[in-house]
């Protein structure tokens, strides 16, 4: 694992690393070793942590497995930012255009550091054997909406993500790793993401970022089909259609959301 930073607040660091990493598996729940071993924390630490984080509501232990699972705090502090509830209608739409438009998936998705989280999406499920769902938070360079976003980055910073983002993956097995990083090296020669098959076999997507009025890109928005389906598409039309959408998801943005 590459080494982590510090700032001084380390207990505090762990804390929200243990609650990202619980939120990747948000409905099915991680038990204390898992958890501990993808955080690269002893047990006894991680245990600590998640007793207090028990106790403050952010976290509950299911009783039928002992499984973690976000809590209902986090439901409660959602509550107090309501602008990103229309944010995220204005991109529901946005999607919901595009994956009627070619009757296929259409998938918002917002950059978290390393992480990208699916926000929105619409249309028919592509990825088999693969869950992705609103609130799925995966490593950046796991889809075509994160290599989107890595594309748009410095190639150090874009190249440091990489290495991590290897490293979260490392159930992976080498042979999928080897197609994550085919699918961002023939993206990157492109200058849009392009996944041909390498996230889930058969199933194919393009991806394009998302930019603030700053220009930085923070999320990313896709469209992705069965390989049979999508060959049938024109993708001229296909990118000009993303990124018609992805400059209305920009201007929503910027009208909705606080500066």
């Amino acid at each position: 694992m590459p080494a982590a930073k510090r700032t001084g607040t380390q207990s505090i660091e762990r804390a929200m690393l243990i609650l990202r990493e619980i939120s990747t598996h948000g409905k099915f729940g991680w038990r204390l070793g898992e958890i501990a071993e993808r955080c690269n924390l002893d047990h006894g630490t991680t245990h600590r942590i998640l007793a207090c984080l028990v106790r403050e509501g952010m976290v509950q232990q299911r009783e039928s497995n002992g499984h973690y699972i976000p809590g209902p705090l986090i439901f409660e502090l959602n509550l107090t930012i309501p602008h990103y509830s229309e944010f995220q209608q204005a991109c529901h739409e946005s999607a919901t255009r595009l994956a009627k438009k070619f009757k296929a998936a259409s998938v918002f998705y917002l950059r978290n550091g390393f992480d990208w989280v699916c926000a929105t999406r619409s249309g028919p499920a592509v990825y088999g054997g693969t869950i992705l769902e609103v609130g799925t938070r995966r490593p950046l360079l796991s889809s075509a909406g994160g290599a989107a976003i890595l594309l748009a980055l410095p190639e150090n910073e874009a190249q440091e993500i990489v290495e991590y983002n290897k490293w979260q993956l490392r159930s992976l097995s080498a042979t999928a790793i080897k197609l994550l990083e085919r699918m961002l090296r023939r993206s990157r020669s492109l200058g849009y993401a392009y996944n041909k098959g390498e996230v889930s076999q058969g199933s194919y997507s393009y991806g394009i970022p998302v930019r603030d009025s700053l220009g930085q890109a923070f999320s990313s928005l896709t469209v992705g089909a069965k390989s049979e389906h999508f060959q049938t598409l024109d993708s001229e039309e296909l990118l000009e259609s993303l990124q018609l959408e992805a400059r209305n998801i920009a201007e929503a943005a910027d009208r909705i959301l606080p500066v």
